[in-house]
């Protein structure tokens, strides 16, 4: 299981759009960590823009994982952005009681493109040689911001979306550019925050556009004898060159449900089963209101 990462967005907030549990309990993370570990899960995903993740990570204790946390948008009008990172970094550091990141990701990675970009790559390259952070890099809402970052920065590792609808970073090279490049991929959204999973009758109206796209997902399922969870890990965890799975979970339910998910009866999705319309998978372009 060592290729599955956590994700910890509920255990600092009520995230997801099939989220009906609200925040996690801290007496709940604690168990899921547990049983994460005891499973081989040894990576963490955070981020300063999880609400209390940080702090509740910290308070449960995580030294025995590797942590992945990410940079909020920095002020462009910084007079010493060195500082500034720095100080968020070290902040993360306290609330997570640790003294080192595995990985320091961007939130906004299109900040290295501005006039402050070359100084903000330096910082993030300070914070490696200090011992801060072992890797740097960037999490990414389409492979499209890749051309010209990766033209003009080396990474270490990248975070993307990639599932069912979503798998542009394989169909346009890029999962092949960036192993060749010797770089760490790590998938998110494989369960397109649980949209994947929620049947007809759940799924807010917004989404009725594509309802076409959900009927073909179920009857590829219902030929191949497949769940639902079944298909959606079924193509991250199929694809080699995807070297972490970042799965979020509300209960312990559901990470042993995923846990005993993962066999050998898993099947890469077909062709047709694929979106580009980044209205549908792209959350933060998403109108539920």
């Amino acid at each position: 299981m060592k290729r599955l990462a956590l994700g910890t967005a509920q255990f600092g907030l009520s995230y997801g759009v099939a989220n009906q549990q609200g925040q996690v309990s801290i007496d709940q993370v604690a168990e899921i960590l547990r049983v994460a570990s005891a499973v081989g899960v040894d990576t963490l995903d955070t981020a300063i823009a999880y609400g209390e993740s940080e702090q509740v990570l910290g308070q449960v204790g995580v030294s025995s994982f590797k942590i992945i946390s990410k940079l909020q948008a920095l002020s462009d009008e910084s007079l010493d952005l060195q500082k500034q990172v720095i100080d968020s970094v070290e902040s993360s550091l306290e609330r997570l009681r640790i003294t080192q990141l595995y990985g320091l990701l961007l939130h906004r990675p299109g900040q290295l493109l501005s006039n402050q970009g070359v100084t903000l790559y330096q910082a993030l390259q300070d914070l490696k040689n200090k011992g801060l952070v072992k890797k740097i890099g960037i999490s990414i809402y389409s492979p499209t911001e890749l051309e010209a970052l990766c033209r003009s920065f080396e990474f270490d590792l990248i975070q993307a979306p990639f599932n069912i609808f979503d798998r542009r970073l394989e169909r346009q090279g890029w999962l092949d550019k960036l192993k060749k490049k010797g770089v760490e991929v790590h998938s998110r959204s494989v369960f397109l925050q649980g949209l994947l999973l929620m049947d007809s009758a759940s799924r807010p109206q917004y989404f009725e556009r594509w309802e076409f796209l959900f009927k073909r997902l179920e009857e590829w399922c219902k030929t191949e004898n497949l769940t639902l969870l079944e298909a959606c890990l079924g193509t991250a965890w199929l694809n080699q060159n995807i070297d972490k799975i970042i799965v979020g979970v509300d209960s312990l339910a559901h990470l042993q449900e995923i846990v005993a998910t993962i066999t050998d009866e898993l099947l890469l999705p077909p062709d047709d089963l694929y979106c580009e319309d980044t209205r549908l998978i792209n959350p933060s372009e998403w109108k539920l209101s």
